[in-house]
């Protein structure tokens, strides 16, 4: 598959021997002397075939690739001759749709008490046809994670909802930690000419933990306050981050009857709160101070949820924000935060909101 800014090539290393073979490189070179990508493949039983895929940048289209198995015929064949093959690319002209196809609030989950984050978007297509086979993809500092691109269809003049979790089945030393930067991708490849091309990616800064978060089975004798899924939405229009989770009562008998304190923080500093309104800022009160009140009780199990209309004064940039429960050390838990008995505290979530998330699918 070849377009504007990037090509695959997919191929297939079949083993038409009668005994196994193992060790298996190949390699990928571009007419131009550019080495594509060299690997190798660990073993192929007799019979048994590998699907492999190399990828170039859009600078290689319209180029010949020279595809050689085992190119130094380290592996005693009766044929060599068969281990070599051309591809040349051709680049697919796009499908003009008259109309375009855009994220609606794109977002993630996770990644704040857990090692997998996970992407919840809408792809809007506002045509007036159904468009089938749309491609998307997920990319982590510029690489397409394992799995994709995707693709989904997509309604006329309708949107389309898409879960992602692309770390559901890598074995957990394999998933990320640290700072990452990720981006969904809508029409990676330029398969549809749209009316717009410059809404075609959302991204994301994600400081991803090092571990799972771990806390204690043993409900003990006391509460144990904690943060549940703490994310947010945004920017929204107007430069508005909304801030949404919830409060949650970890302890399977005792209630949380005491009142408990919040903050968010911006670049570290508290920020004074939007007043509580039906519907848009809700499960909170806001203390004299500006300062963040939940007063209501929260059952054995039970959970509050909160959502939080913020103004951003920067128009661009990466603002690092963060939240913390029970600031004052009202509430006597049995894990107070989290940071005794557990590798991550549950009463703080940190995040660096994206004030410039889209762009072009390049």
């Amino acid at each position: 598959m070849t377009s504007a800014t990037r090509i695959d090539l997919m191929f297939k290393s079949v083993n038409v021997g009668t005994a196994p073979a193992t060790n298996i490189a190949y390699s990928v070179v571009r007419d131009d002397g550019k080495v594509i990508k060299t690997a190798v493949i660990p073993s192929l039983a007799a019979g048994a075939s590998s699907d492999e895929m190399a990828m170039d940048d859009g600078s290689g289209a319209g180029h010949t690739f020279t595809i050689s198995i085992d190119p130094q015929n380290t592996i005693r064949e009766p044929n060599d001759a068969n281990n070599v093959t051309t591809i040349t690319s051709v680049v697919d002209p796009s499908t003009p749709i008259n109309g375009d196809l855009r994220f609606i609030d794109g977002h993630y989950h996770g990644a704040v008490f857990y090692r997998d984050p996970q992407f919840h978007f809408w792809i809007e297509n506002t045509t007036a046809a159904d468009l089938a086979g749309v491609p998307y993809t997920i990319r982590q500092d510029g690489v397409d994670l394992p799995g994709y691109p995707k693709t989904a269809g997509i309604p006329a003049a309708g949107k389309k909802e898409i879960y992602e979790n692309p770390f559901a089945n890598v074995p957990f030393d394999g998933q990320p930690s640290g700072r990452h930067s990720y981006t969904v991708v809508i029409d990676p490849g330029n398969a549809f000419a749209e009316t717009n091309e410059g809404n075609n990616s959302n991204r994301s800064e994600i400081v991803v933990p090092a571990t799972y978060a771990y806390w204690p089975m043993n409900a003990g004798s006391k509460v144990d306050l904690r943060f549940q899924d703490p994310h947010y939405h945004g920017p929204q229009p107007g430069q508005i981050v909304v801030f949404h989770g919830w409060f949650t009562n970890a302890h399977d008998t005792l209630s949380i009857s005491q009142q408990f304190h919040f903050v968010i923080k911006r670049n570290g500093v508290p920020i004074t709160l939007p007043a509580p309104q039906a519907g848009r800022n809700i499960g909170y009160e806001v203390d004299a101070d500006g300062t963040g009140l939940v007063t209501q009780p929260i059952a054995p199990l039970q959970k509050i949820e909160y959502v939080i209309h913020v103004y951003e004064p920067e128009s661009l940039g990466d603002i690092p924000y963060s939240m913390d429960i029970d600031t004052r050390n009202e509430i006597d838990e049995q894990y107070e935060s989290g940071a005794q008995e557990s590798w991550i505290n549950s009463n703080h979530a940190d995040f660096i909101v994206v004030m410039n998330p889209q762009g072009t699918s390049g």
